[in-house]
């Protein structure tokens, strides 16, 4: 029955969590030094703290107004401690203004919210130890406190200075609510103090020592004063994060890497996460703190923050990845670059969602990042990526023509057409191995139609190398000829016609050492500078007579000298190789040399990156291949690729050069 009378307001605890996360974020804004950002922080922080309890225990309504009200002190004191210092700070009055809604929104009647927080109460499952790829963590653990990195606030000079005065203590770093009673205890010295040099009295008395040991100077110079234990932990603690953090950057393929050796790294990461999070979760608000220690940004540390949180179940480890994502500048790469790893692999199902609301953030970084983790992810779907194509912002483009090749969902060829007729290289070459990659012709076409009307770049040589029919030689010969580079040389490399041999020779004469990288692709001579002599050959093993496919020699670095390849030529290639058929490494090419590729633990990640292209043009197969995965999904996704060929290698003619694309 309506009774007319008003009804009480119900207010949100998720908005009062939004409010405060906010008012955390937005500290790093305030630029005035009076302002006691590191108090604010704490209180701040311990609220948000109590929010989460209270979202955590939402069945138990004794519990949660328990928490609710403590959430309401501490956001009453981070509002005094905002307002201790009169100033006109535009970031601080956002904040107080923040955390004046969050206060009146905890004043009013307020009920658990009616979706269920997945927030840990003290129970879960055993560590287990990880193997392979990343596994997802719910250890019995306590909430995690929330906290952000702050700036360097102490470099900022204060207005006015008394060089007399003594220096004044700052404020603890509060990340846990078992650290309020020291900052209460901060604030207790700190009005002491002030008293003592309003009044000018002397100092207190000192305190009697204590008695003394006899034993103690002999235990001490024996063993040594023991640490408290938390301090051990934390040391190791701190220990196995740098380690992630610089494993981060080890693992990140390189021209001359070895990929299979990144399996021994990978296991090291995945056993630092582990030894963390045996130290406990406490330690990880301390670890993301030290981002404000270091001078410059640290992309390897927020890497290594990302990936840890991602590792362990929760909303409170979710929220705090975007607090860490919602810090990323506009203008440093380096960050941008380390977080879109981190989301690619971290198992928390949690930052999905993050994501796909990112795809609607007015800011384009932010956009530019959910389209490049949620198509590594495989989290998308065509559909959804499809307007990002018409963003008008390049980068974005660039992202989602890439992010197209992975995710599920039909796509026709010609919405490509936005990279493959731009001049953006970037564009162009991402719309075009996206096309050969889900079988699609359009991208070879394409990069025929640029080489033949001379508009000449490295990918769309590379690509009609590798897609192109017995037609391409002319166009790719014309290319190396117009517009040489190092790129353009390999393109004719992997086309593999002996047709290019003398124009290639040609260029070795003329000083273009880069016309190497196409002689060794076809011939496999791999003359050395260190024995600059013309091999001999069994007559079974001649090159481009020998029947049976033999792995090429990696030679490092090859002989420059026109006089010793022309040698090799004359004896063992001219009058002896068919200009009508695909050769590589000296024999006749098949499939087999780019499974070769793919599993060679020499081959470089765009050679490997190559070998994919080739095999989908050349087969018709679009297995999918990430030659910067971890090294266990590699081998997966290698093994497929291998059934998939079978063990006569037939889904291609050996020493052609078949076309095969789906559409």
């Amino acid at each position: 029955m309506d009774t007319g009378a008003p009804q009480p307001r119900r207010a949100d605890l998720l908005t009062v969590r939004a409010l405060l996360d906010e008012a955390l974020l937005g500290l790093r804004r305030i630029e005035d030094p009076g302002v006691p950002v590191l108090e604010a922080r704490s209180y701040v922080s311990a609220a948000l703290a109590q929010i989460y309890q209270a979202l955590a225990h939402a069945t138990e309504l004794g519990v949660f107004r328990e928490h609710t009200a403590a959430a309401l002190q501490l956001s009453r004191d981070a509002l005094a401690a905002l307002s201790f210092t009169p100033s006109m700070d535009a970031a601080l009055l956002d904040d107080l203004r923040l955390v004046a809604q969050a206060i009146g929104a905890l004043n009013e009647r307020i009920y658990p919210p009616e979706a269920a927080s997945h927030l840990p109460r003290g129970e879960g499952r055993p560590l287990l130890a990880t193997v392979g790829e990343p596994r997802l963590h719910d250890p019995a653990r306590d909430l995690l406190f929330p906290t952000v990195p702050l700036p360097d606030i102490e470099t900022i000079p204060p207005p006015f200075v008394d060089l007399e005065a003594p220096p004044i203590e700052p404020p603890p770093k509060v990340v846990s609510p078992d650290d309020l009673p020291a900052l209460a205890a901060w604030g207790e010295r700190m009005a002491a103090r002030t008293a003592e040099l309003a009044e000018e009295s002397p100092p207190p008395p000192a305190l009697p020592p204590p008695p003394e040991d006899p034993d103690a100077d002999a235990v001490e110079a024996m063993f040594g004063v023991a640490p408290p234990p938390a301090h051990v932990v934390w040391e190791r603690a701190r220990g196995f994060f740098e380690d992630l953090g610089m494993m981060s950057l080890m693992r990140r393929p390189g021209a001359f890497s070895v990929w299979s050796h990144y399996e021994t790294l990978e296991q090291r990461m995945l056993a630092r996460v582990d030894a963390l999070l045996a130290c406990g979760t406490w330690v990880l608000p301390r670890l993301i703190q030290l981002l404000e220690d270091r001078p410059i940004p640290d992309p390897e540390l927020l890497w290594a923050s990302i990936f840890v949180l991602g590792s362990i179940d929760g909303d409170d480890t979710r929220d705090q990845i975007e607090r860490q994502l919602r810090l990323l500048p506009d203008d440093d790469e380096s960050l941008f670059d380390a977080a879109a790893d981190a989301l690619r692999f971290v198992p928390h199902r949690g930052v999905e969602a993050i994501l796909r609301r990112w795809l609607e953030s007015p800011r384009p970084t932010q956009q530019r990042l959910a389209v490049r983790a949620l198509g590594r992810r495989r989290a998308t779907m065509v559909d959804t990526l499809r307007p990002y194509l018409m963003s008008g912002d390049d980068a974005i483009v660039a992202e989602t023509l890439a992010a197209l090749e992975l995710v599920p969902g039909e796509l026709e060829p010609r919405e490509l057409d936005v990279g493959l007729v731009s001049r953006d290289e970037r564009l162009f070459r991402a719309a075009a191995e996206t096309a050969t990659a889900r079988g699609f012709s359009i991208g070879a076409r394409e990069a025929s139609a640029r080489l033949r009307r001379r508009a000449v770049s490295d990918s769309a040589a590379m690509l009609l190398a590798l897609t192109g029919g017995e037609d391409a030689l002319e166009p790719l010969l014309d290319a190396a000829a117009t517009s040489p580079s190092p790129a353009v040389f390999a393109a004719l490399g992997w086309y593999g016609s002996v047709a290019a041999m003398p124009f290639l020779l040609g260029r070795l004469e003329a000083g273009e050492t880069a016309a190497l990288l196409g002689l060794q692709r076809i011939t496999g001579a791999s003359l050395s500078e260190e024995e600059p002599v013309v091999p001999e050959y069994a007559e079974e093993e001649r090159p481009f007579v020998r029947g049976r496919w033999v792995a090429p020699a990696q030679v490092f670095p090859l002989s420059a000298d026109i006089g010793l390849w022309g040698d090799w030529w004359m004896r063992y290639g001219h009058g002896v190789a068919d200009p009508r058929v695909r050769y590589r490494w000296g024999h006749v090419w098949s499939t087999r040399d780019d499974l070769h590729e793919l599993e060679g633990a020499l081959s470089s990640p765009a050679e490997r990156r190559a070998a994919h292209l080739e095999l989908c043009a050349r087969t018709g197969g679009t297995l999918p291949f990430e030659p910067d995965a971890f090294v266990v999904r590699q081998r997966a996704q290698i093994a497929a690729w291998s059934e998939y060929l079978g063990p006569s290698h037939g889904r291609a003619p050996a020493g052609r050069w078949p076309v095969r694309f789906l559409r």
